[in-house]
C-alpha cells in the first residue's frame, strides 16, 4: 500500500512540474513572439511614416508651383489660398519627422517651413517683389534637396 502511494504521489509530482514547465515555456514564448510581432509593427510604421512624408514633402512643391502660378498670373489672393495646403504639409511633414527620431531631417524641414512662412510674408507685401519671390522659390528647391538623402536613408533603415 505504501508503494502504491508513494508511486501515486511520485507520478502527481511529475505531472504537475511538466505542467508548471509546460506552462512557464509557453509563457516565454508568447512574451518573445509578443516583442518580435510589436518590433516588426514599428519598423512597418516608420516605413509607411517616411513615404507619407516623401508624399507631403512634393505635397508642399506641388501647391508652391500652384501659388507661382496664381501669381504670375497677377491673381495675389488665389496664390495665397494655393500656398496654404503645402504649409500644411509642411508642418505635417515637420512633425512626421519628428516621430522618425532623424535630427538632420526635422532641422532640414523647419528650414522649409521658414522658407514656405517667408513666401506668405512677401505675398503679403502691399508690392509682392517677384525677384525675391523666385529667390524662396530656389530657395525651397534647394532645401528640398537636401532632404531627399535623409529620407533615402530612414527608409532604408526602416526596411532593413
Amino acid at each position: 500500500m505504501d508503494k502504491e502511494l508513494y508511486s501515486l504521489v511520485d507520478t502527481a509530482i511529475k505531472i504537475g512540474l511538466g505542467a508548471i514547465i509546460t506552462g512557464f515555456s509557453a509563457y516565454i514564448l508568447a512574451l518573445r513572439n509578443h516583442k518580435s510581432d510589436l518590433n516588426k509593427k514599428a519598423y512597418e510604421d516608420r516605413g509607411l511614416l517616411i513615404k507619407e512624408l516623401a508624399f507631403k514633402l512634393e505635397d508642399v512643391e506641388s501647391s508652391t508651383n500652384d501659388a507661382a502660378l496664381h501669381f504670375s498670373n497677377g491673381n495675389v489672393t488665389q496664390a495665397k489660398a494655393a500656398l496654404v495646403p503645402g504649409s500644411q504639409s509642411a508642418y505635417s511633414a515637420r512633425a512626421i519627422s519628428n516621430l522618425i527620431g532623424d535630427d538632420n531631417l526635422v532641422n532640414d524641414l523647419e528650414k522649409i517651413c521658414l522658407v514656405i512662412e517667408r513666401i506668405f510674408h512677401e505675398l503679403n507685401r502691399q508690392n509682392p517683389s517677384i525677384k525675391e519671390l523666385g529667390s524662396l522659390g530656389s530657395e525651397l528647391k534647394e532645401r528640398k534637396l537636401k532632404v531627399y538623402p535623409h529620407i533615402r536613408e530612414a527608409y532604408a533603415t526602416s526596411n532593413t
